[in-house]
């Protein structure tokens, strides 16, 4: 992720590790040093947000609210109505896999399959509960979305090779331009269900929590894209 240094009376300078920052200074750091700075300096480092991709013109009829389907597995209800729920429009379909105690489903995989399959969408998001999608979110995806082509899954990058295979792609960072990745993180996945992707599924002898899973990689073209 990239951040802005702004410089305050009692902090002109951030001088530590490998960054050097003056005022206007713009770093780049992985998410877990981001966090750190936002804790350590509030009033110094504010994040840049991504901006929309300049992908073209669209390549199909833009998708509209009402052709998306928001999924979650719901362990924890009272995070769901904090964060997910209000930002997501009315339009959209929700689909809420109760999942509280591990009760309902032992396998996070078999759960989102059920789901996908479940939605009257091809285009489903795989959410966590404690996401929150900004104001503007669902209006750059769907600006983005019909200016790419057969596309498999779409999400933040999970890990991968920078298009000049030069260094590792940090987790989050700030690329104006779409490109295939090794794996997306799964707190906000988009699948395309007319690519027939499902989850495989590992369950590891008493692990209940968490996503033991991988997308279902045998269709050959389609990308994922960051």
């Amino acid at each position: 992720m990239k951040l802005l240094f702004r410089a305050t009376p009692g902090k002109r300078t951030h001088l530590g590790q490998d960054i050097r920052a003056q005022d206007g200074n713009v770093v780049e750091v992985d998410q877990k040093r981001g966090k750190i700075l936002f804790q350590s300096y509030p009033n110094n480092f504010l994040p840049i947000p991504l901006s929309v991709m300049k992908l073209g013109e669209p390549v199909h009829t833009p998708i509209k609210l009402s052709d998306i389907t928001v999924l979650v597995i719901n362990a924890y209800p009272d995070v769901l109505q904090k964060y997910l729920l209000p930002s997501l429009p009315e339009e959209v379909e929700f689909i809420e896999l109760n999942n509280v105690d591990n009760k309902n489903w032992r396998s996070g995989a078999k759960a989102l399959n059920y789901g996908i399959k479940k939605a009257k969408n091809d285009i489903v998001i795989c959410a966590h509960v404690d996401l929150v999608l900004g104001k503007d979110w669902f209006e750059k995806f769907i600006y983005q979305e019909c200016r790419l082509k057969n596309w498999g899954a779409l999400g933040i990058v999970g890990t991968g090779i920078n298009p000049q295979g030069k260094r590792r792609i940090i987790w989050g960072s700030n690329y104006t331009y779409p490109y295939p990745v090794d794996a997306l993180d799964e707190c906000c996945l988009i699948i395309n269900r007319k690519n027939g992707l499902l989850f495989e599924c590992w369950v590891t002898p008493g692990t209940v929590t968490g996503l033991t899973s991988v997308i279902n990689a045998t269709v050959k073209d389609w990308e994922y894209i960051f």
